[in-house]
């Protein structure tokens, strides 16, 4: 069987690529470098210095309990948040204090009876109804480019349509962890080629069916 590198993409999510291409205003450059390192963006209060809300964290004078304000990026990352407290290790350059307030640039760190974040960057607090706009063009710019990447490195692009789906069943089963991707085999009709040089009219290819990132 010949191995391929395999991208299936909808005519609105190709459209979306040529947004790659417009220039970044100049004070988004920094915003864009932000959201591209973190996976969590909120604005919150600092509730407390050299603590956690969580046993399992560990702890340093960069360690800070963050009352949750207000939420920028889709509330499905870790859920909605807002109003609740969680625990961010703060970058060792940017200190705070009690009462000060911010907008953090995060991205996972430990998950259990709460959740622990590492910070990759702060701004000043802003007003949400203006800065939300700007982080949701930059949010899009960075799928964008995502995507791009993706077809970039991708032997083959292809429209196609999913006719069915079925669980893989594998001669070896794979060791047992609560990380199993959990693969399944889907068949496809293609409607068209993008990129590539592929002649069948249907192709299989195998999917994650767990949503687990790590």
């Amino acid at each position: 069987m010949i191995k391929i590198r395999l991208i299936l993409i909808c005519i609105i999510t190709v459209l979306a690529v040529g947004a790659c291409g417009k220039k970044t205003p100049p004070d988004d450059e920094n915003l864009d470098k932000l959201v591209q390192d973190s996976t969590y963006i909120f604005s919150g209060v600092v509730e407390k210095i050299g603590e956690a809300h969580m046993d399992s964290v560990p702890v340093n004078n960069n360690t800070a309990v963050i009352k949750v304000v207000y939420i920028y990026t889709p509330a499905d990352i870790l859920g909605d948040l807002t109003g609740r407290q969680v625990t961010v290790q703060l970058q060792q350059d940017k200190a705070m204090a009690t009462g000060d307030t911010g907008v953090f640039f995060t991205k996972g760190w430990i998950y259990g009876k709460g959740i622990a974040l590492m910070e990759v960057g702060r701004m000043k607090e802003e007003q949400p109804d203006t800065f939300k706009p700007r982080v949701a063009q930059s949010l899009q710019r960075k799928a964008d480019q995502q995507l791009k990447d993706r077809i970039d490195r991708a032997n083959v692009v292809v429209l196609a349509k999913v006719i069915k789906t079925n669980e893989l069943k594998l001669k070896k089963p794979l060791p047992i962890s609560e990380h199993n991707p959990h693969w399944w085999e889907a068949v496809l009709q293609i409607s068209s080629i993008k990129k590539g040089d592929f002649q069948d009219q249907e192709l299989r290819m195998l999917f994650p069916s767990s949503n687990d990132e790590v």
